[in-house]
């Protein structure tokens, strides 16, 4: 049997690429007007600015962690401190991660992807690697590569105030947060005080029209 020559599609000088047509409903029919380049360049700009966050991130969380260090070094350590400081670097990790995701759904938006599969997709694997990097990646560095002192690798894992204490107090804090922001509800709080704002603002321009 005679196999089928498969032919590019050639249309002024370009090669037509044909696939199956997303849902209309998974259109962002706003970023269509959009080109390849345009977008590749949304995209450089959305690492960037992820890089960024996740740059503060880690200047925070290594002030904290050189603070910790510095007392549990004192001749008349105060252990009941440094671990109150392992629980803030807990809460202030798990309030950072939810910062990220807020940013990070910013900065997918900011790409303009052409579906809402992909930008969910693209936003599914920043907050994972953002997430990562800022729970784990970072406090392991700081606390086992960055840090020079004369204690061994094994009692910056297991010691007082060591990696593993404080990713104990992050796992805790990572399951007690879900729980306070459902009994708070925060994105109620967030709509009622973005309303307000919105409020305020067409007051003040209503006065100036007025005037």
């Amino acid at each position: 049997m005679a196999q089928i020559k498969k032919y590019p599609l050639i249309y002024h000088g370009n090669k037509l690429i044909v696939q199956q047509a997303p849902y209309p409903t998974d259109v962002f029919w706003e970023n269509l007007k959009l080109t390849e380049k345009q977008r590749k360049k949304k995209n450089i700009m959305g690492i960037f600015i992820t890089i960024i966050v996740l740059s503060v991130c880690f200047m925070a969380i290594y002030g904290l962690i050189l603070k910790q260090k510095a007392i549990s070094e004192k001749e008349t350590e105060d252990q009941i401190i440094v671990q109150f400081i392992g629980i803030l670097i807990s809460i202030i990790i798990t309030i950072l991660n939810g910062v990220l995701q807020n940013i990070l759904v910013y900065v997918s938006k900011l790409e303009g992807h052409p579906t809402m599969t992909s930008f969910n997709t693209s936003l599914a694997k920043k907050i994972t690697v953002a997430s990562f990097c800022n729970t784990s990646l970072v406090t392991f560095l700081v606390v086992i590569v960055i840090l020079d002192d004369k204690k061994s690798k094994f009692m910056k894992i297991f010691g007082e105030g060591g990696l593993a204490e404080n990713q104990n107090y992050v796992f805790i804090s990572n399951i007690i947060a879900p729980l306070i922001t459902q009994l708070i509800d925060i994105e109620g709080i967030k709509k009622k005080f973005l309303r307000k704002i919105e409020l305020k603002s067409k007051i003040y321009l209503f006065q100036l029209n007025l005037n």
